[in-house]
């Protein structure tokens, strides 16, 4: 809504002096405007003084809550201003109140004499009870009481909802929350809260003893409480004694040289103020303060905790060529930190949301989670593993935009969730070629095996077990639908692709793994991203080759000056002699051309190849037939 100027006319009254605050509102009403296009109504506000300054009173407590992170308050607060507000300005209109409007009454209070510290503008102020009131129902949602729930809230929105409403009480003015970060956080708080949960409790345990002190040790340099939680936690999970192999020591581990700068003693004596955490807690707030006075960043001075305020530097402005604003993820993917390193700050921002979901959940302890987590080691493709686990992006919600799982060195591998909650994931059947022979179609001449796409999510994709498709009456949710992993090319589209394979574009964007495609849509993937085709016929067939090897067993490699003509044909009248011998009737490789293998594999061929033209030797190609 447009405000025009308000005007206050003050009425001296027998009894009280009133104010009466014209507001001029566009959409409705008769009254006389400079434009006879977009009329305008007056609202006319009446209250007494003493009813302005209870407001204003009330929206100070509130902010002064919202400062000392007591969101509750800080929203009962909101919430009893507002209505105050729409009962001033709604006196006198029969058209309800918006909310620009009740936020702009609500900022002007706070300008009332005498000014409050800070100035707030009606959408700061809304913004401000947005994000708290969406954080609160995060914590809320994760307090509910079930095992499994932490898992449930653990999306990238809410996680980012809750980072940048923590990093807004820390004063983090100079550090975006982007998708790489959420995606670390998320991965770090299911591993401490699920995954690790009895070595996490110890840990909250411990602390009890020592949090006051390092509290108000913390308190007293303006570090938030989170980060004196966060970094102990992290350091050495509140143990007096840790010692790494680089040779720090004490609950803050703190290096010899470092200690003694800080004021800590060592000597020959066997004296080590680094194992007195009352020396060192002091030390490390120091330390941390004096980071970032240098970086401006609370988050950048977690950083330098553990990277040195050097390497902090050489990093920052490594990426500030490639880089405008301060973001996680090119300081992730710099190649100058170590694992450990890179992983550090995701670390201690997860265990400060752990500390504060606590807190609001009023949790001594996490609840047992109860769950099963396989270790990987390698980085396999989300699409992959979701074809191969059911339901693995919703128990594992930091993979949710993850090209790649990581694997994360402060947890020797990626904690793979596959029971939550007593709901077993369990691995789709892989057809195996030694086991089975039917389907299994040879060709000696071509050299090539053909078999049964082997990355559908269940047996009736092998046309087995599954009824025909809608036979359950439950649309969309029968088995008798398998999906193929495509790797998207240079000159490809959303919409051809949902063509050529006769599939809606809506259920392609609605698949699971997909969703970061929906989110960005109508742009499309970049060549080599993964694209998962759900919804395909039972009968769908990844043409592999015999002398393709294990890793790639769906893959076609091209003989020297093959052309896609030939290859198309080849696989065709190999899938025409299978079907003499098959009992069912299908169309097999009717709807394969040269023009679609072209179509599928532009980045792999040499660059202005065409259908007829001869291709060098060993070039690995995507064939998929009979998908309709």
């Amino acid at each position: 809504m447009n405000f025009c100027k308000i005007q206050t006319v003050t009425l001296k009254i027998a009894a009280a002096a009133c104010c009466l605050a014209i507001i001029a509102a566009p959409g409705c009403g008769t009254t006389e405007s400079t434009s006879a296009v977009q009329p305008y109504r007056v609202v006319v506000m009446q209250a007494n003084a003493a009813d302005y300054k209870q407001i204003k009173d009330g929206l100070e407590s509130a902010l002064k809550a919202q400062e000392q992170g007591d969101r509750q308050s800080f929203l009962a607060g909101m919430d009893k201003a507002r209505e105050s507000a729409v009962r001033f300005l709604g006196r006198s209109s029969k058209f309800k109140v918006s909310d620009e409007t009740i936020y702009q009454f609500l900022a002007d209070r706070l300008k009332d004499a005498p000014a409050y510290a800070k100035t707030f503008s009606a959408a700061a102020l809304a913004k401000m009870v947005a994000q708290t009131r969406s954080a609160e129902c995060a914590w809320a949602n994760m307090g509910g009481g079930a095992a499994g729930d932490i898992n449930g809230s653990l999306s990238p929105d809410s996680v980012k909802n809750v980072l940048e409403a923590m990093l807004s009480e820390w004063g983090e003015a100079a550090f975006a929350v982007d998708d790489t970060l959420v995606q670390h956080v998320s991965y770090f708080v299911k591993f401490y809260a699920l995954c690790d949960t009895e070595k996490t409790n110890r840990a909250v345990e411990r602390s009890r003893k020592y949090m006051p002190y390092i509290r108000d040790v913390f308190a007293r340099q303006n570090l938030h409480e989170d980060i004196a939680f966060a970094v102990p936690f992290v350091e050495s999970r509140f143990t007096t004694a840790a010692c790494s192999t680089a040779g720090a020591l004490g609950m803050f581990q703190f290096m010899p040289h470092t200690a003694t700068e800080y004021g800590m003693q060592i000597d020959a004596k066997g004296r080590d103020d680094r194992l007195d955490w009352e020396k060192e807690a002091p030390a490390a707030a120091r330390y941390l303060v004096k980071s970032r006075n240098v970086f401006g960043s609370s988050v950048l001075a977690l950083g330098a905790y553990h990277h040195g305020s050097m390497k902090v530097v050489q990093v920052l402005l490594a990426v500030a060529e490639r880089s405008k604003t301060r973001s996680f993820s090119p300081i992730f993917n710099h190649g100058e930190l170590e694992p450990y390193s890179r992983e550090y700050i995701p670390q201690c921002l997860a265990a400060a949301f752990l500390y504060r979901y606590m807190n609001q959940a009023h949790l001594d302890k996490l609840p047992e989670a109860g769950v099963r987590y396989e270790n990987i080691r390698e980085a396999l493709p989300v699409a992959k593993l979701s074809l191969q686990y059911k339901e693995l992006v919703a128990h594992n919600q930091d993979l949710t935009y993850a090209d790649r799982i990581y694997c994360y060195a402060s947890t020797g591998g990626y904690a793979l969730i596959t029971d939550s909650k007593g709901c077993d994931i369990k691995p789709a059947r892989l057809e195996n070629p030694a086991e089975k022979n039917q389907g299994e179609i040879r060709s000696s001449d071509a050299g090539m095996e053909l078999s049964p796409v082997s990355c559908a999510t269940n047996e009736g994709a092998f046309g087995k077990t599954a009824d025909k498709p809608g036979a359950s009456g439950t649309a969309g949710q029968d088995d008798s639908f398998c999906k193929i992993i495509y790797t998207f090319q240079k000159g490809n589209s959303l919409p051809e692709l949902a063509r050529t394979f006769g599939v809606d574009l809506l259920t392609i964007l609605d698949e699971p793994v997909n969703r970061r495609w929906k989110e960005r849509y109508p742009r499309n993937p970049k060549p080599g991203d993964i694209v998962v085709i759900p919804r395909l016929a039972p009968t769908t067939t990844l043409v592999s080759s015999a002398q393709s090897s294990s890793g790639a067993g769906y893959r076609f490699y091209t003989a020297k000056d093959q052309t896609l003509r030939e290859i198309s044909e080849t696989v065709s009248d190999a899938f025409e002699s299978s079907a003499a011998d098959d009992s069912e009737t299908r169309c097999i490789g009717k709807n394969l051309t040269p023009e679609l293998i072209l179509y599928w594999n532009r980045d792999h061929l040499p660059r202005g190849a065409g259908v007829e033209d001869p291709l060098p030797a060993g070039i690995p190609l995507f064939i998929v037939s009979d998908f309709r």
